[in-house]
């Protein structure tokens, strides 16, 4: 089943003490309590957060087919860095780094042969070309080595972007914040996968496919 099936399942508990939702928990095997306990909190995060809202479906549409690789343009590359942009407010929590939509702009116009690639491994190569672009920072676009926390921070977020992007869309925007959030959450459990599979496209675009089919 679907992350977000169990999540719109686990919505009517929303008001439910932790007391009491903690016997229904008990009952899943261990990873699936764990992702699902760890996307329970960060969907009671969200509302703990002023975000701004997400692209329109339109836009979101176009993102998703631009990094899939079935639309080419300036629109769709556009459209992928704003939802970058958005993701990028959403995910970042309290590290004080900030993402320039200029220079991924630019890196995405750089792809050259590997944008050219479709899919998971369309994403692990802008994923790849992003980080190395320096699109976020406290000096954007400069030729400075990322520290360690700010190069984890990016292909948290940058990831957890392309998962939702990968995945099927949802019917409003409320829900595709919802699905973000996931997203972040699924992100997170797979972190060492991610970490394991860092220079090696195929391997993080089959991570990031498995993660969308997920949720």
């Amino acid at each position: 089943m679907p992350l977000r099936d169990m999540m719109r399942g686990m919505g009517t508990l929303a008001d439910a003490t932790e007391q009491q939702i903690e016997p229904a928990l008990t009952l899943l095997p261990g990873p699936v309590r764990a992702l699902l306990d760890r996307a329970r909190r960060a969907a009671g995060d969200l509302g703990a957060r002023t975000l701004s809202p997400p692209p329109e479906p339109e836009d979101i549409a176009r993102a998703a087919a631009w990094l899939r690789g079935t639309e080419t343009g300036r629109d769709g590359a556009a459209a992928l860095v704003r939802a970058l942009a958005w993701g990028w407010r959403a995910g970042m929590a309290e590290h004080p780094f900030l993402f320039s939509e200029t220079v991924a702009v630019a890196a995405l116009a750089a792809m050259g042969d590997a944008g050219r690639a479709r899919g998971g491994m369309r994403a692990a190569h802008i994923l790849a070309r992003l980080v190395e672009a320096h699109v976020v920072g406290h000096v954007p676009g400069a030729p400075i080595t990322l520290s360690r926390t700010a190069r984890e921070t990016a292909l948290r977020v940058f990831a957890a972007v392309f998962v939702w992007l990968l995945t099927e869309r949802a019917g409003d925007v409320q829900e595709e914040a919802a699905l973000m959030e996931m997203a972040l959450a699924l992100v997170d459990a797979a972190a060492a996968e991610l970490e394991a599979a860092a220079g090696d496209p195929d391997a993080t675009g089959a991570v990031l496919e498995r993660l969308a089919g997920q949720l």
